[in-house]
């Protein structure tokens, strides 16, 4: 082997070094690093949201006594266990008294309101 050819083959060794060496140590560096950044960034947002609920919190914080009683009123409202069967023959009293005939009445689990529009409440007893 000549001189000229000993120095290619030692070149394309060292540039095969550095190839391997990208491929087995800087590219799973980069990978975890991304994942970090992706993870850091997922943080933040979290964080932001987290910082924005309690702005919110603290903001409901000077109603917090007039909230507390509205609740109150609105757990008033309704009853702690469903009377079902005293329903129906409210239902069917009313509709005694008023002349209609009652139909069916088939419970149903409760559906979300479609509007955002509040009914009057009606006065604490």
């Amino acid at each position: 082997m000549t001189r000229r050819q000993e120095l290619v083959l030692a070149v394309v060794g060292a540039l095969l070094v550095l190839v391997a060496a990208t491929l087995l140590l800087i590219r799973p560096t980069r990978q975890a690093t991304a994942e970090a950044k992706a993870d850091r960034d997922t943080a933040v947002a979290e964080s932001q949201t987290l910082r924005d609920q309690i702005k919110a919190l603290e903001a409901l914080k000077p109603k917090e006594a007039e909230l507390k009683a509205q609740a109150e009123l609105a757990k008033a409202e309704f009853p702690a266990t469903p009377a079902l069967p005293g329903l129906v023959d409210a239902l069917q009293d009313a509709a005694s008294l008023s002349g209609v005939e009652l139909g069916t009445v088939a419970p149903s689990p409760p559906r979300p309101r479609r509007s955002t529009r509040c009914w009057p409440r009606s006065p604490p007893r």
